[in-house]
């Protein structure tokens, strides 16, 4: 199985026995603000340049830096705790340095994230880019006894689609570029087993009991 596809759940309509692939031709992404200009090797904030106005998800966040000096990493670091702290759970960010430089990521992947940045005092020592960047789904297939259908993607999750032998299937795929001819083996657990027996049980129990009370009725 490849590492960077994940099995991620099925249900008993999910009519798989066997090894399956997936291809995936476009990978998640997360939403991704840049910069401008390097930040400085070390940055101060006081009154004057600490707030920052941005929009997550489509929500505006007012934030305010604490006041003090920052090296380049801390000062990533103390960006992402101070937007985190206010935003909702679906709108948490990530800060990295790109060389000495500042990027800003959504945490989730999909085109639900979304992350603009419009100004505020900070950003003259942030550097980070205007504009508005949202993320990406990911999409693929999965072919199931030499059978090929397209899959659905929301974020890292691919799943089968409904009307395929795939329903139910969900996987976590975190590859960062296309795949080809990725192998899954899935194996389903003894509760999985249960469930599909006694789903089919069921259903014989309710194509047979009608049948019953048809014949006492006639005797």
């Amino acid at each position: 199985t490849n590492a960077q596809v994940q099995f991620a759940a099925l249900s008993d309509a999910t009519k798989v026995d066997q090894s399956f692939v997936v291809a995936i031709t476009t990978a998640a992404e997360r939403s991704l603000i840049g910069n401008t200009a390097a930040l400085a090797a070390s940055t101060v904030i006081g009154a004057g340049n600490k707030d920052l106005s941005l929009k997550i998800n489509n929500k505006l966040y007012n934030i305010s830096l604490a006041a003090g000096t920052y090296t380049r990493e801390a000062l990533a670091s103390h960006l992402a705790a101070s937007i985190n702290a206010v935003a909702d759970p679906g709108s948490k960010v990530v800060t990295s340095l790109n060389g000495t430089g500042l990027e800003l990521r959504s945490a989730l992947y999909g085109t639900s994230q979304s992350i603009e940045v419009l100004g505020g005092s900070a950003n003259a020592d942030l550097f980070l880019a205007s504009g508005t960047d949202s993320g990406v789904d990911v999409a693929g297939s999965i072919t199931i006894g030499g059978v090929t259908t397209a899959a659905t993607g929301a974020g890292q999750q691919l799943s089968g689609a409904d009307s395929t032998n795939a329903k139910g299937l969900r996987l976590t795929i975190t590859a960062t570029a296309p795949l080809t001819d990725a192998l899954v083996t899935v194996r389903k657990g003894l509760a999985q087993r249960t469930t599909e027996k006694l789903h089919s049980l069921t259903d014989t129990l309710a194509q047979i009991l009608p049948s019953l009370s048809r014949s006492k009725r006639r005797k």
